[in-house]
């Protein structure tokens, strides 16, 4: 996964919806910390916690982590968000 964009993508989506990080944090059940290390880029998230996010942004996970083009993503990581998924 892209944390670049990844991190990007949360910062201007919470800053949209007029979200700190705590407020975020209580709506989509994820520790401040962990916010606070996805938006720095310290981390690559789980798929949980991404769906967690969207879940309290409002939007849809694909807008918080866009998948560009399915046939080139990787087989591992297709396996990962299937098995994520379920």
């Amino acid at each position: 996964m892209d944390k670049h964009s990844i991190s990007k993508n949360l910062i201007y989506l919470r800053q949209l919806k007029g979200l700190t990080q705590e407020r975020l944090s209580e709506k989509g059940t994820v520790t401040v910390r962990t916010i606070q290390r996805i938006e720095k880029e310290q981390v690559s998230p789980q798929l949980e916690t991404l769906r967690l996010l969207s879940v309290g942004l409002g939007v849809e996970l694909r807008e918080l982590h866009p998948i560009e083009n399915p046939a080139n993503e990787s087989l591992q990581l297709k396996w990962l968000l299937l098995m994520h998924g379920i």
